[in-house]
C-alpha cells in the first residue's frame, strides 16, 4: 500500500483488506459479503444485478434481497462521508475505484502489458507488493460461478507473476544474493516448478553454498517422484551437472539428532546453559532460553544437559515435547508433562480443577468448565512444585509441532510465573517453526517483552566429531566420518555404526543406515518395533503390552535389547521411546500396509475400550490407519466435544473436517447420526470464526432425510441446531419457528429428547421474550416429566428463570439462573454457562441491587474473552459500569462508553437496547436530561431492529418522561399512546415495562389534573 494515504486502500493480494487513513477496517464475517466488494472492485465496471445474484446467490428464495443485505453491511466500509463508492444504477452496480488504491491495479501498472519490457527496479517494486494468492482467504466453492471466475483470475495474475520473477532472476544473474530471494519467491508460489529449483541451487552455488544447493536437488528430486512418480527435467539434471562440476568432497545430508551416550564437545552451549540457569534463578522475570538448530544437530541433547545441571544445583524439571502426528491433540504436551507429576504431590484442592489434563484425578465424575480457572491451577501447581525445590524447569522439545492450545497455555504459565521459581526453556527447527503461526506469535510477544534469550547450535567441530567417534570405535576413520556427517553428531553416529559393521558405501541416507541397524535385531525383538512405532509417542510398559500380545518376560528382554542399541531410552517419567523419531519411522516402514492397519486397530480397540477423553484425538488416528471409518467418526464427535471443553475450536475445526470426510464411507442410518453430531459442534457460539456458510443447509438436508427415514430424535436435533443458529444471527422469527419444529419433532421420540425439546422450546420462547405464558407451561411439563426419569436438565431451570423474571419475580427467577449455572457447569457447556452468567447481574440492575453485579461481571469477562464471545464480553464491562454509574463511580461513565462501543462494533442490538436503558435511567436520576435522552433514542432504534417490545417500551417511558420534565406533554402523551397497544396484551410487555409505563401514565395525568 502507498506509504502516506490518508484515503482507501484496497488490498486483494494475499488476505483480502480495506484500510482507511492506513488503518485495517473489520471486514463482514460473512465471505460472501467479502467476495461480493472484491469481485466489484476488481470488475472495474457495473455488473448487473442478475449477474451478482448468478454469481453469489443462486440458493435464496430473494437473490435480489440477499444482494441488497450484503451491499448495506459493505457501504460503510468504503463509503465516505462525502463519497459514495457503491453505487447502486437502475440494475448495476459499479464501485467507484477513482480515488481508491488498489493494490491489483497498481501491481499491474507497474509491470506493464509485458514484464520482460519493464525496468528491473520497477519489477522488484511490483514483486514486493505481490503480497501472496488473490483473495487467499475467500473461497466459496458453493457458489460454483464465483469459484470458476476466481480461479481464472488468479490464474491469469499468477502466470504473470511468475514471469515477473523469472525475468528478475535472469536479470540479476551476477547479484546472486538477489536473485535468490527472487527465485526462492518463486518457488515458494509454485513448488513444482523445476525451473525455479534449478534457479536457486544455481544461485546457492554463485554464493558458494554447495552444500545446500545439493539438499536443494535432492529435495526436488525426492518430491517429483514420491508426490507426481516423475524423475528430474532435463533442466533439473543440468542444474546437477554445473553444481557437481565444481564441487569437493561428498554430498552433505543433513538429518536429524540422536541422543549421544556422553556429551562431547559443545563447551560453548553448555556454558550458555550454566550462565542462563544462573541468571534466570535470580531474576524476578526471567528469559525464556529457546534453543534453535537443524534436525540432529543436537538440542534434545542439550536440554537433557540442561536437566542434569537443574539436578546438580537442587532444581527439578519436568519434560513435554510436541509430535508431528498429534498437531490436532489440544493441550497434547501438557497432558503428557503433567502425568510425570507423582499424585501425592498434587495438592489436593487443585486435583479436580486439573481434571481435564489429568483425567484420572476427577473422581466426582464432573469437568472444570473456566479455561481461565484451568490456566491458572496450572500455573499455581507449577509454582507450588518450585517452592519444594527450586527452580523448576520446564523443558519443551520440538516446539514447532505443538498445538495452538498447548502454546496458549504455555505463554499465559510464562507470564504468570515470573519470579516464583518457574523457568522455561524450549527447542525447536527454526525451519518448521515458521509454518506453527501460534509458536511464532509466542517468539515474538517473549521477544517483544524482553523475555527471550536465543541459543543458536551449530555443527559439531571436527575435532569434536572425531572424539564422539573415537568413544564408539577409536579404530574408525574419523576424517571419514567427518567429511560425510559435516558435524551432525546423529548422522556421525550412524555413519560411525555402519563403518562397524563393514558397510563402505558410504553414500547412502540415513533412512538406509538406520534401516540396516535395525536388520541386526531378533525375530522377536523386532516384532515389537512396529507396535511401539505406531503408538506415535512415548508409552508405558502397561500400553505397550495391552497392545502387542508379548508375555511379560519377552517384553522385559526386548526391551533390554533395545535400551542396550540405543534404539529405545527411558525417560525420567519411567516412559521408553524411540531415541529418535527417524528410528521410529524406519522402524514403522519396516512392515506392510495391510501389516500396520492390524496394528492401528488393535491399538484404536485398546483405546476405545478405555474410554477417556483426552486420548479420542489419538483414537481417531489409529482408527484412520486402521480403515476403520466407524470407528473413526465416532472418536471425532469425542475428540471435538472434548476440544470444546478446554477452548481449542482450531483443534475442534480439524476434527469436524476430518470427521466429516469419513462420512460417506457409512452405513446410512450411522452416517446421518454422526453428522449431526459433528455439525453440532460448529453451532457451538465459540466456532462462529470457523463455521461454513453452508451449515444451514447441511441441516437442512439432515432434516429432510431425517424425516424420510422417521427418525424423530435426529429431527429434534436438527431444528435445535437450527434454532441455535439463527438466535445467534438475531433471526428472532426463524429461531422461534425452528424451536416450535423442534418442540413437535420430538414429542415422537424417546423420553429424554421429549424432555429436552419442550424445555429447549421455552428455554428459546423465553430468550426472545415470546409468548410467555406458554414458556412457563412447558417448562413446567418438562420438569415434570424430567422427575419421572430422575435427570436434570439445566434448560428447565433457566427457562423458568426467564418466565419468573418476565413476571417480576426476581427472588425465584435468581434461584431459578443459579440453578441453571451450576447444571450448565457441571455438564461442561460453556456457552449456556456464559449466557447464565449474564442474566444474573441483569437481574441485579432490575432489582436495584448496584452492589451485587460486580461479581458476576468479574466471572463473566475471562470466560466470555476466552470464549472469543465480543458481544458478552462487552456486555459485562457495560453491566459493571452501569453498576458503578449507579454507586456514582467516578470512572462509570468513560467505562460504560468504551464498552458501548464494542456492542455498536460487535452489532449487537439487544444488548444494545438494555444496556443503554439502563444507562438512561442512570442520567435520568442524575439529572443528565440530554444524555438521557440520547440514550434512550438509541435504545429505541435498537429494540425496533431485533422487535423487542418490552425495551421498546422501556425506552419510550424514558422518553416520555424526560419529554414531562421539559413541560412538552403533547410528546409525552405521543410516547405512551405508541406503548398502548402492547400493553393491552397483558403478557406481551414485562412486569418492569408495565411498571414503568403505568407509573409514566399516573404522572402524566396528574399533572393534567393540576393544570385544570
Amino acid at each position: 500500500m502507498p506509504g502516506e494515504n490518508t484515503g482507501t486502500d484496497i488490498g486483494l493480494l494475499g488476505r483480502f483488506e480495506v484500510r482507511r487513513g492506513g488503518v485495517l477496517v473489520p471486514l463482514p464475517p460473512s465471505r460472501k459479503s467479502r467476495a461480493l466488494l472484491a469481485f466489484l472492485v476488481l470488475a472495474g465496471e457495473p455488473v448487473r444485478r442478475e449477474r451478482l445474484c448468478e454469481l453469489f446467490f443462486e440458493t435464496p428464495a430473494d437473490p435480489r434481497a440477499a444482494l441488497r443485505w450484503c451491499l448495506s453491511k459493505l457501504r460503510p466500509l468504503v463509503d465516505d462521508t462525502d463519497t459514495a463508492r457503491l453505487i447502486a444504477q437502475c440494475d448495476h452496480i459499479a464501485f467507484a475505484a477513482d480515488d481508491v488504491d488498489v493494490d491489483v491495479f497498481v501491481y499491474r501498472q507497474l509491470v506493464g502489458g509485458e514484464p520482460e519490457q519493464a525496468e528491473t527496479d520497477t519489477l522488484e517494486e511490483a514483486a514486493r507488493r505481490y503480497r501472496g494468492v488473490l483473495l487467499e482467504d475467500i473461497d466459496l466453492p458453493e457458489c460454483h460461478r464465483f469459484a470458476a471466475w476466481l480461479t481464472g483470475e488468479r490464474e491469469r495474475l499468477d502466470v504473470l507473476h511468475d514471469r515477473v520473477l523469472a525475468t528478475l532472476v535472469r536479470r540479476l544473474h551476477d547479484r546472486p544474493e538477489r536473485a535468490l530471494e527472487w527465485a526462492g519467491t518463486r518457488l515458494r508460489l509454485n513448488p513444482y516448478a523445476e525451473e525455479a529449483h534449478a534457479d536457486v541451487m544455481d544461485s546457492l552455488v554463485r554464493l558458494g553454498r554447495r552444500d545446500e544447493a545439493l539438499k536443494q536437488f535432492r529435495r526436488c528430486s525426492r518430491m517429483l517422484a514420491e508426490e507426481l512418480g516423475l524423475k528430474p527435467s532435463q533442466t533439473l539434471r543440468e542444474a546437477y551437472a554445473r553444481l557437481s562440476a565444481g564441487q569437493s568432497g561428498a554430498p552433505v545430508v543433513r538429518q536429524t539428532g540422536d541422543d549421544l551416550p556422553a556429551l562431547v564437545g559443545r563447551h560453548k552451549e553448555t556454558a550458555a546453559l550454566r550462565t542462563w540457569l544462573a541468571e534466570a534463578s535470580a531474576a524476578a522475570e526471567p528469559e525464556v532460553l529457546w534453543l534453535h538448530g537443524e534436525p540432529g544437530i543436537g538440542k534434545s541433547r542439550l536440554l537433557a544437559e540442561l536437566a542434569a545441571m537443574t539436578g546438580d544445583t537442587g532444581g527439578q524439571t519436568l519434560a513435554g515435547r510436541g509430535f508431528e502426528v498429534e498437531t490436532t491433540r489440544p493441550q497434547g504436551a501438557w497432558i503428557d508433562l503433567l502425568s510425570a507429576i507423582p499424585r501425592p504431590r498434587i495438592p489436593e484442592y487443585l486435583r479436580a480443577v486439573l481434571a481435564p489434563l489429568r483425567p484420572e484425578l476427577d473422581t466426582a465424575g464432573s469437568a472444570p468448565i473456566d479455561r481461565n480457572l484451568l490456566f491458572a491451577t496450572v500455573a499455581e501447581l507449577l509454582a507450588t512444585l518450585a517452592t519444594t525445590a527450586a527452580p523448576l524447569v520446564i523443558l519443551f522439545d520440538d516446539v514447532q509441532w505443538l498445538d495452538k492450545a498447548s502454546i496458549s497455555l504455555l505463554h499465559y504459565v510464562i507470564r504468570t510465573t515470573a519470579g516464583r521459581g518457574v523457568l522455561f526453556a524450549c527447542a525447536a527447527r527454526p525451519s518448521e517453526l515458521e509454518t506453527n503461526a501460534a509458536a511464532q506469535k509466542l517468539t515474538q510477544a517473549l521477544r517483544h517483552d524482553g523475555r527471550l534469550r536465543d541459543l543458536d547450535i551449530p555443527a559439531m567441530s571436527a575435532e569434536d566429531t572425531r572424539a564422539l567417534v573415537c568413544r564408539l570405535d577409536p579404530e574408525l576413520d574419523t576424517e571419514l566420518v567427518y567429511r560425510h556427517s559435516q558435524g551432525n553428531p546423529l548422522f556421525a553416529l550412524e555413519v560411525a555404526r555402519a563403518m562397524q559393521r563393514g558397510a563402505l558405501e558410504l553414500s547412502r541416507t540415513l533412512d538406509t543406515l538406520i534401516g540396516d541397524r535395525l536388520a541386526g535385531l531378533d525375530a522377536q525383538t523386532s516384532t515389537l518395533l512396529p507396535w511401539a512405532a505406531a503408538l506415535g509417542h512415548d508409552f508405558d510398559l502397561e500400553r505397550l503390552g495391552e497392545v502387542c500380545d508379548l508375555s511379560a518376560p519377552a517384553l522385559l528382554t526386548a526391551l533390554g535389547i533395545l535400551e542396550k542399541r540405543r534404539i529405545f531410552k527411558v525417560s525420567d517419567n519411567g516412559r521408553y521411546d524411540f531415541n529418535h523419531d527417524l528410528i521410529r519411522e524406519a522402524a514403522y516402514q519396516q512392515v506392510s500396509q495391510p501389516c500396520r492397519r492390524v496394528i492401528h486397530a488393535r491399538i484404536a480397540q485398546t483405546l476405545a475400550t478405555r474410554q477417556i477423553d483426552a486420548e479420542a484425538n489419538e483414537l481417531v488416528r489409529h482408527a484412520i490407519l486402521a480403515d476403520d471409518p466407524a470407528m473413526a467418526a465416532r472418536a471425532a464427535v469425542a475428540a471435538g466435544r472434548y476440544g470444546l471443553s478446554i477452548f481449542g475450536y482450531e483443534e475442534v475445526s480439524a476434527q469436524i473436517t476430518r470427521g466429516i470426510s469419513l462420512l460417506d464411507r457409512l452405513l446410512e442410518t450411522q452416517r446421518l447420526e454422526r453428522e449431526a453430531e459433528l455439525l453440532e459442534l460448529w453451532v457451538h457460539p465459540g466456532m462462529a470464526p470457523y463455521r461454513p456458510d453452508d451449515l444451514q443447509a447441511r441441516l437442512l438436508h439432515l432434516v429432510k432425510q431425517a424425516r424420510l427415514q422417521r427418525r424423530p430424535t435426529l429431527l429434534a436435533h436438527c431444528f435445535y441446531l437450527l434454532a441455535n443458529i439463527h438466535y445467534q444471527t438475531g433471526d428472532t422469527h426463524h429461531a422461534i419457528q425452528r424451536a416450535f419444529n423442534a418442540e413437535t419433532a420430538g414429542r415422537d421420540a424417546d423420553p429424554v429428547t421429549v424432555v429436552r425439546a419442550i424445555a429447549d422450546c421455552a428455554k428459546c420462547l423465553g430468550m426472545l421474550q415470546r409468548d410467555m405464558p406458554r414458556v412457563r407451561a412447558l417448562a413446567l411439563e418438562a420438569q415434570a416429566l424430567a422427575a419421572e426419569l430422575d435427570n436434570q436438565f439445566y434448560e428447565i431451570p433457566l427457562a423458568l428463570g426467564l418466565a419468573h423474571q418476565h413476571a417480576g419475580q426476581w427472588r425465584r427467577a435468581h434461584q431459578c439462573y443459579e440453578q441453571a449455572l451450576a447444571l450448565a457447569r457441571n455438564s461442561s457447556d460453556h456457552w449456556w454457562e456464559v449466557y447464565c452468567l449474564s442474566r444474573l447481574p441483569l437481574l441485579e440492575l432490575e432489582r436495584g441491587r448496584p452492589q451485587a453485579v460486580t461479581p458476576w461481571c468479574e466471572e463473566l469477562v475471562p470466560l466470555a474473552e476466552k470464549m472469543g464471545l465480543d458481544s458478552e464480553t462487552a456486555l459485562a464491562h457495560a453491566l459493571g459500569a452501569l453498576a458503578g454509574m449507579a454507586l456514582l463511580a467516578a470512572d462509570a461513565e468513560p467505562r460504560l462508553n468504551a464498552a458501548l462501543a464494542q456492542l455498536r462494533s460487535a452489532d449487537s442490538q439487544w444488548l444494545l437496547a438494555q444496556v443503554q436503558i439502563f444507562g438512561a435511567g442512570c442520567d435520568l436520576a442524575a439529572g443528565r436530561y440530554d444524555a438521557a435522552e440520547q440514550r434512550a433514542g438509541e435504545a429505541l432504534t435498537a429494540a425496533r431492529i431485533v422487535d423487542q417490545r418490552s425495551e421498546m417500551a422501556l425506552a419510550q417511558t424514558l422518553l416520555a418522561e424526560l419529554a414531562w420534565r421539559a413541560g412538552d406533554g403533547e410528546t409525552a402523551r405521543a410516547q405512551l399512546d405508541a406503548v398502548a397497544p402492547d400493553f393491552a396484551d397483558r403478557p406481551l410487555l414485562s412486569h418492569r415495562a408495565r411498571r414503568a409505563y403505568t407509573d409514566a401514565r399516573r404522572r402524566l395525568s396528574e399533572t393534567a389534573l393540576i393544570q385544570r
